[in-house]
């Protein structure tokens, strides 16, 4: 059975299941807008690509990559935005864009925070 409730053959990945869900929400009767929000273990271009095609913004933590430290490092010191963290000075956020996945992918908004290490902290073995 799948998420709407209909026997289908096994299918996996983030997209074909949130298009069961968005799909089913739809049908509950939600006319409003939608979103959806995830951790790095759907970060997927099936994932963005179903989201668009049923017109649900979403919101998904981006895994790691040396693209994306590249894209980091080229924000300039200007753009950073202290945000409220818990000691004085501690973390700050920048928006920028960034085309994930391949280059034929849409390019997306990225909002990164940085968090700088704090009193007592363990800071990383290897930092490269």
């Amino acid at each position: 059975m799948c998420a709407c409730g209909a026997a289908t053959p096994y299918r996996s990945g983030g997209g074909w299941l949130l298009t069961q869900v968005f799909n089913r929400v739809r049908r509950a009767g939600a006319t409003g807008p939608m979103v959806m929000r995830a951790d790095s273990g759907f970060y997927s271009s099936k994932v963005t690509q179903a989201c668009s095609k049923a017109g649900v913004s979403y919101s998904v933590t981006v895994k790691t990559s040396k693209a994306l430290h590249k894209v980091i490092a080229a924000i300039s010191e200007e753009d950073w935005t202290p945000i409220p963290y818990w000691i004085d000075d501690g973390a700050d956020v920048a928006e920028t864009t960034y085309r994930p996945f391949s280059p034929k992918h849409p390019e997306v908004r990225l909002i990164v925070r940085r968090v700088r290490p704090t009193p007592g902290s363990q800071l990383a073995l290897f930092s490269t």
